[in-house]
């Protein structure tokens, strides 16, 4: 029998818990413009794991997994208390890849927000 032996994730506040878990994407909007999966013709959703884990999905087929971890109040430009930092060693740079700012919503609704000026805002809804 094979067990795992990965550790949680820290989570500097026990109600980042609920962002564990997958999450279906919505809507992501940016400067100028607003994209759906309706509009772009394809799904995405993502998963958020306790072992510290990232991983992205587009048309069922995963296209990122990155380490992660929680940064508290360390945000440029949003007013929010968290944000998931990915690890260097995992990153594919064909792709930027930005700190996220965690915005719960509600336990079914999650806002991410790159941490860059003019960064986009993804919405997701919990994935049932």
């Amino acid at each position: 029998m094979i067990s795992s032996c990965k550790k949680e994730i820290e989570v500097p506040e026990s109600s980042l818990q609920q962002v564990f878990g997958t999450w279906q994407w919505y809507l992501s909007s940016g400067s100028v413009q607003m994209l759906s999966p309706e509009s772009e013709g394809y799904s995405k959703y993502v998963e958020i794991t306790d072992k510290g884990i990232y991983k992205e999905y587009k048309n069922h087929v995963r296209r990122k997994k990155l380490k992660y971890s929680f940064d508290v109040n360390k945000s440029m430009v949003h007013h929010l208390p968290y944000r998931i930092n990915f690890k260097d060693e995992l990153v594919n740079f064909s792709f930027p890849i930005f700190p996220l700012v965690i915005e719960m919503v509600s336990l079914d609704t999650l806002f991410l927000h790159e941490d860059v000026f003019d960064g986009a805002t993804h919405c997701y809804v919990r994935k049932k």
